[in-house]
């Protein structure tokens, strides 16, 4: 069975900022989605550096090379979950300790033994930058259609999955 290294960078978004920023110490583990069970193609022992890169080295049957179907189950121990570091606390959240690169689409990442080069490494998004319309209905007391409990008066706030 063939054996690839691919590079993978994980990355968040900085709310302070709004660009994203690299998550160091994240362990990688690329599993291959089949019917009935989805074996490791991964070690599960690769960990992103402070610039949230890692080499993954996977492991495939060459029959399949172009039929792989991975994802990523990435993981952060708890004292590297709190970002942006350093930020004032209430510039601060916490990432979650497992995140899930599955999202149940058919060919969620084709080719992924293409991603041999570190210049060109896979990015993996945890949490994603997102902007949010709010009309006055959604401050109605009824909650009927505001599942989160806004402020009136806020001007600004942030939502991370």
């Amino acid at each position: 069975m063939p054996t690839t290294t691919i590079y993978v960078k994980v990355l968040t978004v900085d709310t302070r900022r709004g660009e994203m920023i690299p998550v160091p110490n994240a362990r990688l583990l690329c599993e291959h989605e089949r019917f009935l069970w989805d074996p490791d193609i991964s070690s599960g022992n690769d960990v992103t550096d402070a610039n949230g890169l890692a080499s993954v080295d996977i492991t495939y049957d060459e029959d399949d090379a172009n039929n792989l179907n991975p994802y990523f189950t990435i993981t952060l121990p708890e004292a590297d979950r709190t970002i942006p570091d350093p930020a004032p606390a209430t510039e601060q959240f916490t990432l979650p300790d497992e995140w899930e690169t599955r999202h149940y689409v058919r060919r969620r990442l084709p080719g992924i033994i293409n991603y041999n080069n570190v210049d060109e490494p896979l990015e993996i998004y945890i949490g994603m930058p997102a902007r949010l319309q709010l009309s006055y209905t959604d401050f109605d007391q009824s909650s009927i259609r505001n599942p989160i409990a806004i402020p009136q008066h806020t001007l600004r706030f942030y939502l991370n999955d």
